[in-house]
């Protein structure tokens, strides 16, 4: 609570209003702070909410203009909070009164090293102290720490932080509030507001500690025990199961266990010093390992990247707009997948669609994006990889080993929340920025829904629910321009509103990177890697005379080969064809082992003559030359091999070896063949046709 208006109006602050609906709904702090967002995004009347005029960016709820019904609500937590237990109307829910005590509330703290000695503590017949008992004295302990601090610097705090004429007063004032906790049953009733018995009892406290507090009390001074083990280790298994019991559920299973057991029971008090003293073991069972490396493990404290493309980060964005479709709907949204340099937090690549989630395809789509992004941001020739990716484990069977293709990849640790910078860009000021900037006349954007800080006015994106964007190329554009602006808009922040935009930023670190810091790729590289591979219904592409012609799309396209005469022997050679979406003009030829090069798309001539062009005849030209190196190919190999075969007096021995099957005339001219390429001289001219075959018997049979 505090005061606003110069004093003049008293309020309640944005977290003590949900504390308020919690205790009276009966519902989870986060359900109701979800509720109050709400009720504040629409205007709910009774609440007397208004700006903070410290903070525009924080509500205050005005006491005075609250509805009767919520001075009630604000009334009984007040009284709570206070530990009031008188049964009849009392004045601990009044805020003034609440606001009038501030100072010595501030002052005094409950001691929760008393708590954890007094739960230790046992009477003489073995009995442990109550829990009630214990709140108590620990609220006692805290009034003489309370006085302990003050006597320290009296000076310094009665005076010029408390504003208190002397130490009298400030003792009376302290007597008053104790009075006032007394009352309440915050302090036991045998806690002394005597001034002189007071101080007393003060003196005992500052010599004895904590027993002191037990004198009088309690009629016992020994020192506490603690508990046995197997009672703390009952206790801890009934904390440190995972569905999180509260501390009195806590408290009531382990008095039935007690009870059985020959134990003496204990309340919400003790579950909840012992919850606390067990923190180290018991995150990790009762909230998980996650949980535990957020609250507890050391974390590393990381140092962004120095320079352009060290680290490029991927994940998901649910787009904060809101559209109509065709059916009626008025509240469809758009999934995004986004890349991004962890350098400057600049969107190097994206790929968005109507829907709930993102696909794989919008994965390699937004690197596609990445890269030629890139390419224009590096003067347009080559392409550069990161040295570096980071990404979530969604889709990790299918995405991680590609990731690892693309730059160093380490798959982050389950849970981790710290992996990198992407997540920081999304909840940047710059970022919400661009959303709210790009849907500054469609007034479409919901501000990250009701459930978190809205940051819009909800009224009026209710107002204009009629008129927003179909789903289609409207929305598309103002998409398109949100990612204009997150890479063109100043990136101002409060010291420098002359900013240079997170593009010119980018450009001007990479002009400072030298060439060796460079991750530069070829063409058939970058294909290798981001290309999208066409198998239709799982089928290789056959190269033909014609080369390659896949069917992409609904589309035929046709490439020839890079060098018709060295590759005609890949005709009839069954490949994969992996090409670029965004530029169709080559493709990546493969077969997964040793064929893989790079195709161009084939040059069309034309048929008839008035369609011919300058250079027509050359291109075509170049064909018929290459038809010509083709057939004057086949014929040298032919010929090399001819020459090969008389150089070894080759004989087509498997005619000979079949002799028998063949006419006579035929195998007498295969043996006249044989008989030139022998050493000894052929048989004269003029003898017979049966000379010579039996001559060439003869000479077979030696």
């Amino acid at each position: 609570m505090k005061y606003i208006n110069n004093n003049t109006n008293l309020c309640l602050e944005f977290n003590e209003m949900v504390a308020v609906l919690a205790q009276e709904k009966g519902t989870t702090l986060e359900k109701s702070e979800q509720y109050l967002k709400k009720a504040n995004s629409v205007g709910t009347n009774g609440y007397g909410a208004c700006k903070d005029p410290a903070d525009n960016r924080c509500v205050v709820y005005i006491w005075e203009q609250m509805d009767r019904k919520y001075k009630r609500m604000v009334e009984r937590w007040l009284s709570k909070r206070q530990g009031c237990q008188h049964e009849a109307e009392c004045e601990c829910g009044n805020p003034y009164r609440y606001m009038r005590s501030e100072p010595m509330r501030a002052l005094v703290r409950r001691d929760e090293k008393a708590t954890e000695w007094l739960l230790r503590y046992e009477k003489p017949s073995g009995e442990k102290l109550p829990s009630k008992k214990i709140d108590q004295l620990s609220m006692a302990a805290g009034v003489y720490n309370a006085l302990t601090h003050v006597n320290a610097d009296k000076k310094g705090i009665i005076k010029q932080q408390l504003n208190y004429k002397d130490v009298t007063s400030f003792h009376d004032e302290l007597l008053a509030y104790c009075n006032q906790l007394k009352s309440a049953g915050v302090l036991p009733k045998q806690f002394s507001t005597a001034y002189r018995r007071f101080l007393a009892n003060y003196k005992e406290y500052a010599t004895e500690g904590y027993a002191a507090l037990v004198h009088g009390n309690v009629g016992n001074d020994n020192p506490a025990k603690l508990v046995d083990d197997y009672s703390k280790s009952v206790l801890h298994e009934l904390l440190a199961h995972p569905n999180q019991y509260d501390d009195t559920m806590v408290a009531f299973l382990y008095n039935k266990w007690a009870k059985e057991n020959q134990y003496e029971p204990i309340g919400a008090a003790t579950v909840y010093v012992r919850r606390h003293e067990w923190k180290v073991e018991l995150t990790a069972e009762r909230m998980g390992n996650a949980a535990q490396n957020e609250l507890l493990l050391r974390q590393v404290k990381g140092r962004g990247p120095s320079a352009p493309l060290y680290m490029l980060e991927c994940d998901d964005y649910n787009i904060n707009y809101y559209y109509q479709d065709a059916n009626g709907s008025k509240h469809r949204r758009y999934v995004s997948y986004i890349v991004a340099d962890s350098r400057q937090g600049l969107v190097m690549g994206k790929c968005y669609r109507a829907a709930d989630a993102p696909t794989v395809d919008m994965v390699r789509i937004a690197w596609l994006d990445a890269m030629y992004y890139i390419r224009s941001l590096t003067g347009g020739q080559t392409w550069y990889l990161p040295h570096e990716v980071k990404a979530d484990h969604w889709q990790a069977a299918t995405l991680h080993p590609w990731f690892a293709e693309i730059g160093h990849f380490i798959p982050p640790a389950v849970g981790n929340k710290h992996r990198g910078y992407i997540e920081q860009l999304f909840g940047s000021p710059h970022f919400k920025r661009c959303e709210k900037m790009a849907a500054h006349r469609e007034l479409n954007y919901n501000g990250n829904n009701v459930t978190s800080a809205p940051g819009v006015n909800m009224e009026a994106v209710k107002a204009n629910a009629n008129r927003r964007l179909s789903l289609g190329e409207a929305s598309d554009a103002q998409v398109e321009t949100l990612f204009f602006y997150a890479r063109n808009m100043p990136n101002i922040t409060g010291r420098d509103l002359e900013a240079s935009s997170r593009e010119e930023q980018w450009k001007a670190d990479w002009a400072k990177l030298p060439e060796s810091r460079k991750r530069s790729i070829s063409d058939e590289q970058f294909l290798g890697i981001f290309g999208i591979k066409h198998e239709p219904q799982g089928r290789a592409i056959t190269i033909t005379n014609r080369g390659i012609e896949p069917q992409i799309g609904n589309e035929q396209y046709s490439y020839d080969l890079p060098d018709a005469v060295g590759m005609m022997h890949l005709i009839g050679k069954k490949v994969s064809v992996v090409y670029d979406p965004y530029d169709m003009s080559r493709v990546l030829i493969t077969d997964g082992e040793g064929v893989r090069f790079v195709a161009q798309a084939a040059e069309f001539h034309a048929r008839a003559v008035a369609d011919s062009t300058a250079g027509s005849r050359e291109a075509l030209n170049k064909v018929l030359a290459d038809k010509k190196a083709q057939v004057a190919a086949i014929g040298e190999r032919k010929a090399k091999r001819k020459e090969l075969l008389d150089e070894h007096n080759y004989l087509d021995y498997e005619q000979i070896r079949f002799a028998g099957m063949m006419p006579k005339e035929q195998l007498a001219k295969v043996e006249t063949k044989y008989i030139k390429h022998s050493s000894e001289p052929a048989v004269a001219e003029e003898d017979s046709e049966e000379e010579e075959f039996d001559v060439a018997k003869a000479r077979l049979r030696r």
